[in-house]
């Protein structure tokens, strides 16, 4: 360390250690090592820095850019790994979509076999005839229209019913008709009306 060096460390000693002394005592012993320690590093990294010789100035930079270029190296082999691999899940996701495209068909083509299976194997089906339930009973035809449903005629015993309940309003119950469960029929071809 040259005298001027040494001067300056003595001097911000003092400065840290003056500054600190308002605080107490211990604040200003810590506040003069504090600045000492600062000025000594500023001091010693100048005198490095000077130190150094061209020699070994470009020695540093050859390392560094060597450092530098092993990086990018570094950098370009992970980024080739890294395209390789989408490459093969690329590939993987395509074979995948192929075998299940490949496994659609033959579910098809063995779908439509057991299809053709079951219909060689079923006897074809007759068509079904509609066979008319009804026939005339006077010329056999089967061009049959119904008319509606059979009602028989008067009933005493309703009106009988109808008359002691009500009254005289009672008596028509009776012409109320009682439904069977046979209808009327008519015949289209000789016009003769039948019940069924």
């Amino acid at each position: 360390m040259s005298k001027g060096q040494i001067i300056t460390l003595a001097f911000v000693t003092v400065l840290f250690c003056v500054a600190n002394v308002k605080e107490g005592i211990g604040q200003s012993i810590f506040g003069a090592i504090l600045g000492f320690a600062i000025t000594y590093g500023v001091i010693y990294w100048i005198n490095k820095r000077k130190s150094i010789t061209p020699e070994q100035k470009a020695k540093i930079q050859q390392e560094k850019t060597q450092k530098l270029k092993q990086k990018q190296q570094l950098k370009q082999e992970k980024a080739q790994v890294k395209l390789e691999l989408q490459k093969a899940k690329l590939k993987e996701k395509e074979l995948e979509v192929q075998r299940k495209t490949l496994k659609r068909e033959e579910r098809k083509k063995a779908k439509a076999e057991s299809v053709k299976v079951k219909e060689y194997a079923t006897p074809p089906s007759q068509p079904v005839q509609s066979q008319p339930s009804l026939v005339c009973p006077h010329c056999g035809s089967t061009n049959i229209q119904p008319l509606g449903q059979h009602k028989k005629g008067f009933s005493v015993g309703k009106a009988v019913g109808g008359t002691i309940l009500t009254g005289g309003v009672g008596a028509l119950a009776g012409f109320a008709g009682k439904k069977t469960k046979q209808t009327d029929f008519v015949c289209m071809n000789c016009g003769k009306q039948f019940k069924r």
